[in-house]
């Protein structure tokens, strides 16, 4: 699909999920802006220790993990592990050979950019950031993710590096192409993915997604077909609420998600701290946020959030742990981490791994796949919430708002409800 809109304009674009990232400010001949979602730049490798960090074990640990992998089997008796399954993560691609990908767990790979001489079956990732989401899934290696036996479709629709002024960047218009390649796909035994997984974002805080007629639109109506087909999406809320949120600033709160996040139709995902950190930290890349101290499950201050009172069914659905460098699947080129911020996109992968072992728990009990309405319920547990703003010592305005947080022991415990009062 060709969109021909175009036009000259100075405009601030930014990669809301590469943690690292810079705002970038170019005078470029683009697509419109209602065609694009955001654009990476390489995140430069760390000169230094990170001054605020938590192991993918401190994650585990506040999701339950390991209470729900020693609880819970499939009907076949096998561990939860996203056996038989496979995701689609569509990022930067992914790093070839990687020792934390076994042979034989790439089902396939589409690449939509310029990059790797445009081969469309080549989605080398040449920056890391799929690289890193995808070992938050689901890395079985020298680090270790959440579904280990999950296979993966690679659709690499990010550029490694910002393209040079004067180059088309209609991310969205590849997005669309790679939501519609998976959605064709579907049936497929060989590549068909049951979750998809978009750790990207625009900065835009948005409380709505009636778009009107465009790109934007069209990837919402793939979105709901995918949704209808039981293949939940799962987005990440965006990491720039400071933007609009300075608490520095005396004006009305703005809540919202950015673009695809603010779809009603997907699983969205903000981020919590996992870790402890009573001297706080600065979150550079994205707007400065900062806090001051932190506390496990406080709402990380960048994290995008949007109260289903003010969104509705545009609300973010789950929050979960985010809000700082996970060394143990921070995996790049050279197999190390470079992520110090956290973000966003790396609370998504935990829902969707999390995801991945519900769907396999299910499948495996009725031969199906579980509803997308299922699936947000069993996430969405009464008692499992935090509230914006209850211990948040930052520098951004609150909601005051209720939010829940992902608990993968409680909602594999609602989905075995359910499939006991399916049967005779």
């Amino acid at each position: 699909m060709i969109r021909q809109i175009a036009m000259t304009l100075s405009w601030q674009f930014w990669c809301c999920t590469l943690a690292g990232s810079a705002v970038i400010v170019a005078s470029v001949n683009l697509i419109a802006e209602e065609d694009l979602v955001g654009t990476p730049e390489l995140a430069p490798p760390l000169q230094a220790a990170p001054t605020l960090a938590a192991a993918l074990g401190d994650a585990q640990d506040l999701i339950k993990y390991q209470l729900a992998f020693q609880t819970f089997k499939d009907a076949g008796g096998n561990p939860l592990s996203g056996l038989g399954l496979k995701v689609a993560v569509i990022d930067t691609g992914i790093v070839k050979g990687h020792p934390d990908f076994q042979q034989g767990r790439i089902a396939a790979e589409v690449n939509l950019t310029g990059d790797n001489a445009a081969v469309a079956s080549d989605a080398s990732d040449g920056h890391g950031h799929g690289t890193h989401v995808a070992g938050i899934i689901g890395a079985d290696g020298i680090h270790k993710g959440i579904a280990r036996d999950a296979n993966f479709v690679v659709m690499k629709i990010l550029h490694n590096v910002e393209p040079q002024p004067g180059f088309p960047k209609n991310v969205n218009v590849r997005l669309f192409d790679a939501l519609q390649w998976a959605y064709n796909q579907r049936n497929d035994q060989n590549v068909g993915v049951s979750v998809i997984n978009l750790s990207i974002s625009d900065p835009v805080l948005r409380k709505t997604d009636n778009f009107g007629n465009g790109i934007k639109n069209d990837i919402r109506r793939t979105i709901q077909d995918l949704r209808a087909a039981r293949i939940p999406v799962v987005v990440a809320a965006g990491n720039h609420f400071r933007s609009g949120n300075s608490a520095e600033r005396l004006k009305p709160l703005n809540c919202g998600m950015g673009f695809p996040a603010v779809i009603r139709e997907t699983i969205s995902v903000g981020a919590i701290y996992e870790a402890e950190d009573r001297t706080g930290h600065v979150h550079s890349p994205y707007d400065l946020a900062q806090s001051h101290s932190i506390t496990r499950f406080q709402i990380a201050p960048f994290s995008a959030r949007l109260p289903e009172n003010l969104g509705g069914p545009c609300r973010t659905d789950i929050l979960a742990p985010g809000g700082a460098l996970m060394p143990s699947t921070g995996i790049t080129m050279n197999g190390s981490s470079h992520y110090e911020h956290g973000g966003t996109s790396q609370a998504a992968p935990l829902v969707t791994a999390a995801i991945l072992l519900l769907q396999q728990y299910y499948k495996s009990h009725t031969n199906e796949l579980p509803l997308v309405d299922d699936l947000e319920r069993w996430l969405r547990i009464e008692g499992r919430d935090v509230l914006d703003g209850d211990d948040e010592f930052d520098n951004v305005r609150h909601s005051c708002e209720k939010f829940f947080v992902l608990d993968l022991y409680g909602a594999l415990d609602k989905a075995q409800k359910q499939i006991q009062s399916l049967e005779p």
